[in-house]
């Protein structure tokens, strides 16, 4: 079943919204913006939150194989990155 096109949109916008407040948590680190630290992360935890929930309902919506297609992918990318961080 292929996603609505409400679904996708709202997916892409709030996953724009948590690159945006990953920026915003990077530069009050820094004390690069007014936001504090604090606020900032506040931020980044609210669009988590969004995008997991659209993630959520997107991946409901789809069959068992794309699921299990997605969960595969997952796998062996962790592999990766546990690879990469041992490394340091």
């Amino acid at each position: 079943m292929m996603p609505s096109d409400v679904l996708l949109d709202q997916l892409a916008e709030e996953c724009s919204e948590l690159i945006h407040a990953v920026i915003k948590l990077r530069r009050a680190k820094e004390g690069r913006t007014p936001v504090s630290e604090e606020g900032a992360e506040a931020m980044v935890k609210e669009e988590l939150a969004d995008v997991q929930l659209c993630l959520t309902i997107f991946l409901m919506k789809q069959s068992v194989g794309y699921v299990a297609d997605v969960q595969t992918v997952m796998e062996e990318k962790e592999k990766r990155w546990i690879e990469r961080l041992n490394r340091y």
